[in-house]
This record gives structure tokens, sequence and C-alpha cells, in this order.
């Protein structure tokens, strides 16, 4: 039982177990790693073309000179 954090024995003996809270919610949602960054693909958008403008470089987009 992950929402209790027990394990339990088919003869009723019942064993607590320890687990990180925000993985314990993820996967009591299931949210897996690229589920969660997709969440914020609004952002990672912005970011991506902020440094396309900032670093141009990166992207073969040199000025002609």
């Amino acid at each position: 039982d992950l929402a209790a954090q027990t394990v339990t024995r088919p003869d009723g003996v019942s064993y607590h177990f320890e687990i990180d809270a925000f993985r314990k919610e993820c996967l009591l949602n299931g949210w897996d790693d690229i589920g969660l960054t997709l969440r914020h693909a609004d952002l990672i958008k912005e970011f991506e073309a902020r440094r396309r403008i900032e670093q141009p470089w990166l992207f073969g987009l040199l000025p002609v000179q």
C-alpha cells in the first residue's frame, strides 16, 4: 500500500517503508520524468527561443560579414 507506505504479507504481517515524498506523489499520480518535464513545455520553448537570439552561434546563425 503505497499511500500508507506499508507492505502486507498474506499472513497479515505488515512492514512500513520510507519513500521520498516527491517520488511517492509521482507514483500515486502516475507521473514519470518525461511527463513532469512536458508540464513545462511552454517555459522550455520560451527558453529555447531566447537562447537562439542570445547565442546564435550555437545554431549556425552568425551574421554574414
